[in-house]
């Protein structure tokens, strides 16, 4: 048997202790332990479920009830997390320059093409650091009649004949432009390629070359021709007399966009026949 304790505890008379029976201390020894309540994670994960309730739940009855979709969700949810990338633009007032006036009657194009542009750069000692690159271009050539040039002097009228003749200017080239040119097939060395100027190269020689293969070709009698049927179209619209349309002789002018610039990193030898890169 256990010793009893020597003394009382402070404040409770001997009379307040009643010793327990040896059934009671048996059934005292077997009582379920007391319950604990959940611990500060355990409410902390109810919690976010609870939250993830509240966010997905109105979703789910959005797609039940026909509202949206699963992808319209999830493009919400990447525009929530995942906004566009934009971009701000900001642009100086624009200055007029020059204001030309313009009465031309393009009555002819040509559409070319040419492959096979090989730009070969012999530089380095032995041509160590030399490279090439092919390009391949498409163009557009176009031709007509400038009815700028027209005055009260371009038209006369034969009373005998019944007849209106109107000179105007010879048809000559409008414009020319590259459509697109492409490069490919460059060869690499360790040392620097200017690939860019290769470029700029290769352009130069296709719109040089559209021009006169389209000259050659018959675009500007192809112009005339078609000119001469729309300006006599044109007329008989306004009288019933005979209209006689006539060309004056050619000037051989071009306009700027074909005669374009020497690219300024080249430049061309006459004497090796070759261009040299400056």
């Amino acid at each position: 048997m256990s010793k009893p304790p020597d003394s009382l505890p402070e404040g409770r008379p001997a009379s307040a202790i009643t010793p327990l029976s040896h059934d009671e201390a048996r059934l005292d020894d077997h009582a379920p332990p007391p319950k604990q309540g959940l611990s500060g994670c355990a409410w902390g994960v109810i919690g976010m479920l609870g939250c993830s309730l509240v966010v997905v739940v109105p979703f789910v009855l959005a797609m039940v009830m026909g509202l949206t979709s699963f992808n319209g969700i999830l493009g919400g949810l990447q525009s929530i997390f995942s906004p566009r990338i934009t971009a701000s633009v900001m642009s100086s007032q624009t200055i007029v320059r020059e204001i030309l006036p313009k009465a031309e009657l393009v009555t002819a194009s040509a559409q070319l093409a040419k492959s096979g542009i090989l730009i070969g750069v012999q530089q380095g000692a032995a041509n160590a650091c030399g490279y090439s690159a092919d390009h391949v271009a498409t163009g557009t050539i176009e031709a007509g009649v400038n009815l700028a040039d027209l005055s009260e002097q371009s038209v006369v009228y034969d009373a005998l004949t019944d007849t209106y003749t109107v000179t105007v200017p010879a048809p000559r080239l409008t414009s020319c432009h590259i459509d697109q040119i492409q490069q490919y097939n460059v060869t690499f060395t360790a040392c620097s390629q200017d690939v860019i100027g290769a470029q700029a190269l290769a352009s130069y020689i296709a719109i040089t070359e559209f021009r006169d293969d389209a000259i050659e070709g018959g675009l500007l009698k192809r112009a005339e021709r078609e000119a001469r049927l729309a300006l006599r179209d044109l007329m008989t619209q306004f009288t019933t007399s005979k209209v006689v349309i006539e060309f004056a002789p050619p000037d051989n002018v071009y306009p700027i966009s074909c005669q374009p610039e020497v690219p300024s990193a080249w430049s061309f030898d006459a004497t090796a026949n070759a261009w040299v890169k400056k």
